[in-house]
């Protein structure tokens, strides 16, 4: 009985072990890329998908399980451009995705549809748009990553294209070389970024990243604390 005894707090102990590494293995699961910033590329899936990618690396860093192809999946389409009666129509970037991530041949998405996604996996989400450097500089001193849209060509005058918005009439115009980043700290040689289109962490000059986030209208994507 002795024996019996001693076998059964054994078979406890053992059990409670196994209960407190099953519970630490949870906790290193579910804080796994939480509080950093991490590297992913868009490539080979999502060769224009870099808005998307950007917002599973931020979603990341808040420690949310998701998937770029969940994000995919709830943002919304837009009409690829194309011609009708000698004009040419197409969709709206400030409502959704002209085109597919996967097809290397569309478009993009703007903040808006992005902020609206990124709600619907983790609420408070914010876009905004025509903030300069300077604003920036100062939600990254908060400790605040986000998402920016810049030019993966700053150097370059951008090819623009214009058609009509099937739904509304109204005039479209897109700026070629638009790109999606997240940033992520600053320093003397520039902006820390995690760029999906290369897939990796590295520093955009500041003089580079002013020209392209001037250019495609200062937008942003990230969550106010």
């Amino acid at each position: 009985m002795k024996r019996f005894g001693r076998a059964a707090t054994a078979v406890y102990v053992f059990l409670a072990l196994a209960a407190v590494l099953a519970g630490l293995r949870m906790l290193l699961k579910s804080t796994d890329s939480g509080g950093k910033i991490i590297a992913y590329s868009q490539s080979p899936d999502w060769q224009t998908g870099c808005e998307s990618v950007s917002l599973y690396i931020l979603l990341r860093y808040y420690r949310v399980d998701v998937t770029v192809r969940d994000i995919v999946d709830v943002l919304p389409r837009e009409p690829m451009p194309f011609e009708e009666d000698g004009v040419l129509y197409g969709g709206n970037p400030e409502r959704g995705f002209v085109g597919s991530p996967s097809d290397p041949n569309s478009y993009g998405v703007l903040n808006e549809p992005i902020a609206a996604a990124a709600n619907l996996f983790l609420g408070g989400a914010v876009a905004e748009s025509g903030l300069d450097t300077g604003d920036v500089e100062e939600i990254l001193g908060e400790g605040i990553p986000l998402i920016v849209w810049v030019s993966m060509y700053p150097d370059r005058e951008p090819k623009i294209t214009c058609w009509t918005d099937a739904e509304t009439g109204e005039e479209v115009t897109w700026i070629g070389g638009e790109h999606a980043v997240v940033v992520y700290g600053v320093g003397e040689s520039g902006f820390k970024v995690s760029d999906p289109k290369t897939g990796t962490l590295g520093v955009i000059s500041k003089d580079d990243f002013s020209a392209g986030f001037e250019r495609h209208g200062g937008r942003v994507v990230y969550y106010p604390e």
